[in-house]
């Protein structure tokens, strides 16, 4: 597929996916039994959205939609793919329906 893969300055990310930072926490609240311990996750942007595809029927979505987020799952080689974790977006030039892909915690281990 054609289309910007740019690091930097793209507020659509690779594939659809929201741009995506590695966080390292550090809070009190966290309740750690040994004291204070850093926490690691992720923060993703938040995206603009319609709600999750288990509100909708696979009908719904354009088949170049379906096919950019297989063949990002084929590459990160994400088993866990399903309807809860993929959104549902509008481009704004057109209302067409865009398929924004989250939770890639399976696929990209911090080791």
């Amino acid at each position: 597929m054609n289309g910007r893969r740019s690091l930097f300055g793209d507020d659509k990310g690779f594939a659809g996916v929201p741009p995506t930072v590695m966080a390292k926490c550090l809070h009190k609240g966290f309740n750690h039994p040994e004291g204070l311990t850093a926490k690691f996750g992720s923060l993703q942007m938040f995206m603009e959205n319609n709600g999750s595809c288990e509100d909708m029927g696979p009908g719904a979505f354009p088949v170049k939609e379906v096919h950019k987020i297989t063949v990002l799952d084929m590459r990160l080689a994400n088993a866990d793919r399903h309807a809860g974790n993929i959104l549902i977006g509008r481009e704004k030039e057109n209302g067409q329906a865009v398929l924004i892909p989250i939770d890639h915690g399976y696929c990209l281990p911090t080791s």
